[in-house]
């Protein structure tokens, strides 16, 4: 179980340290890491300066989208940002609303099986060029083409609009460049720009008068508009050049090619100012339309951005993985939208990045984990019958104890830190020493297993439940029980206490959720709506709000004051598997969640609005 104590400052920063836990896996050796992520920003000048070196300027993933197994052709952001347009595998048109990651629209472009996207600058319209030779112009809310121009004799592989938006270059794989009047949807001039070759890739000038051209041959062409007379050519690519563009101002222009090189021009003397070299292919590249930076993706799947004044690295955002098939800017150059071979379309958000800290030693999975209350410690239990205590500060254990056969369900830090329990798969609860790892007390009670513990704020005081479908509330000094309850119809996955310790809550298999009074026990609210068993439970600081998790992959917000509601106030989507964990900010402000889809993200409990992903 993982405890937050400390404030955050709407997920950009934490103005104390603040620690939780990223996903576990596994190393060829067997032994497991713990992937930890530090947010942290100290109030000290002391912390301030230990810190600078883990805080800097980074790409975070905000959002993933999964559109399937196919290839994402390409994505683009809408004029306004609040949406994402992406080409699919399956040659569809899906609109997504990129706050939430909901999918708002999809519009299939049928036989014509588009394989490039361009989107017109006022944000309704969306062109293609397709395998069946024709260009479509698309209002991204009405599911037809309100335009389809034919001219061209093969597959359309490459689109450009200038930057008034009037007239569209549209190539080819014969080698053809086609001009059209947008407005009209007239073609205006057809001109076969490379003989022996296809072409691959487009650009207009800023000014609008040139046409840059990018062959598969490696050749690249400048051509006037719009009588496509040619102006120069440049040498420089060996092998296709799949993307090209101009900076804003139109003093630069760079070219990614399938040879590995990005070029970097200066295009009023036309000379070559950086080539960089990298080891895969360059499959598409973006300038930043506020900074002196490019964003540039491979084959290999790297993602990094540089800079257009130095040719230099300034962020490696992935450094491997799929096939990197569009990258490009929102109109403030602060985020980046990226198209994977893989059928995911990913967001990144430049922001404070992510420390990560590695802890080794546990010779199988990890189980269970919480943090002591001052967040110095963390504790684990693992398959490999251990429970390990680590200093965060060293990254060392600093105890290991062999708890034998009794299989750890669920752990806690007790208040004080000065002593932990485990709820064991043989029906017992087990108090230890922190310091020697010996056995304080053995509570017995339940019959079956043991999911869920919490401790009580201020009295010596245990929660535990059971898949006896049973809550226990036991008394830590005599070690006996004090009250329990079958007050579910399936076993119990998840209890908690509130921060007061006035009330607490149990959840389970039974799909309900229930708050009873304490210490008397008596229930005073059913809370249902999940659709399946309900995984894990958290209260906000105030006591006044539960947060709940499940494993229909929902979190559902619910008000417990001035009444107990029947219904959630909020329902936070986006995680794709079952969610494990829920809990507050300090100020309750903020929602963390946790699931087994390997994803934390991160939640304005106000508004209900994702913040980012971590």
């Amino acid at each position: 179980m993982i405890n937050c104590q400390n404030e955050m400052h709407y997920g950009v920063l934490m103005k104390n340290f603040f620690v939780f836990i990223r996903e576990i896996i596994p190393e060829k050796n067997c032994s497991f890491v713990f992937i930890i992520l530090l947010l942290c920003l100290s109030s000290s000048a002391a912390a301030k300066e230990e810190d600078s070196e883990k805080l800097k300027k980074d790409y975070f993933l905000s959002q993933s989208l999964n559109l399937g197994k196919k290839p994402v052709q390409s994505a683009v952001f809408s004029p306004n940002d609040q949406q994402a347009v992406i080409l699919s595998g399956s040659s569809s048109l899906e609109i997504f609303r990129i706050q939430n990651g909901k999918r708002l629209r999809v519009i299939s472009s049928h036989e014509h099986k588009a394989i490039s996207l361009v989107l017109h600058a006022g944000g309704k319209l969306a062109v293609t060029g397709g395998q069946d030779d024709t260009v479509r112009i698309w209002s991204t809310d009405q599911a037809t083409a309100q335009a389809v121009m034919r001219g061209h004799l093969s597959a359309v592989s490459a689109l450009a609009l200038n930057a008034g938006g009037g007239i569209l270059a549209s190539g080819s794989l014969d080698g053809t460049v086609i001009l059209w009047n947008m407005k009209e949807h007239e073609l205006l001039k057809s001109t076969k720009v490379i003989s022996s070759s296809s072409i691959k890739s487009l650009a207009f000038h800023p000014n609008g008068r040139i046409l840059a051209i990018g062959g598969e041959d490696g050749s690249l062409q400048f051509r006037s508009i719009p009588e496509m007379k040619l102006i120069t050519t440049l040498s420089g690519h060996k092998k296709s050049i799949d993307d090209l563009e101009f900076n804003p101002r139109g003093d630069l222009f760079v070219s990614g090619s399938e040879d590995g090189n990005l070029i970097i021009w200066d295009w009023k003397v036309k000379k070559q100012r950086f080539k960089i070299n990298f080891e895969d292919a360059v499959s598409t590249i973006s300038i930043n339309p506020k900074l002196e930076e490019i964003i540039v993706g491979t084959e290999g799947g790297r993602l990094e951005t540089w800079s257009l004044a130095k040719g230099t690295l300034l962020h490696q955002i992935t450094e491997s993985g799929p096939l990197v098939s569009s990258a490009g800017y929102d109109r403030n150059g602060r985020r980046i939208i990226s198209a994977l071979e893989d059928g995911t379309v990913q967001i990144w958000e430049n922001g404070v990045s992510l420390h990560l800290k590695t802890l080794k030693g546990h010779g199988r999975i990890v189980e269970t984990l919480d943090f002591s209350s001052n967040n110095r410690f963390l504790i684990s239990s693992s398959s490999d019958k251990s429970v390990r205590i680590w200093d965060l500060k060293t990254n060392e254990t600093v105890h290991n104890f062999d708890i034998g056969n009794h299989r750890v369900q669920d752990l806690r830090f007790a208040p004080g830190d000065q002593s932990f329990a485990t709820a064991g798969a043989d029906s017992s609860v087990i108090i230890w020493d922190a310091k020697d790892g010996s056995r304080i007390r053995n509570l017995k009670f339940h019959k079956g297993k043991i999911n869920a513990l919490s401790f009580h704020p201020q009295d010596s005081v245990l929660l535990s439940g059971g898949s006896d479908r049973q809550w226990v509330i036991w008394d830590l000094e005599s070690g006996k029980p004090l009250l329990s309850s079958k007050g579910h119809t399936s076993q119990i996955l998840a209890v908690s206490i509130s921060p007061d310790g006035r009330r607490f809550a149990t959840a389970g298999g039974d799909l309900s959720i229930k708050i009873w009074e304490y210490p008397q026990g008596e229930e005073l609210g059913k809370l249902i709506g999940h659709k399946k068993p309900v995984t894990t439970l958290a209260f906000s600081p105030d006591g006044k709000l539960l947060a709940s998790g499940s494993q229909d992959n929902q979190i559902f917000l619910w008000r417990l004051e001035p009444e107990i509601s029947k219904t959630p106030f909020l329902k936070l989507d986006g995680h794709d598997f079952i969610v494990n964990q829920v809990f507050f900010s300090k100020t309750g402000k903020a929602l963390i969640s946790i699931s087994k889809d390997k994803t934390m993200r991160l939640w304005e409990v106000k508004s209900g609005k994702m913040l980012r992903i971590l």
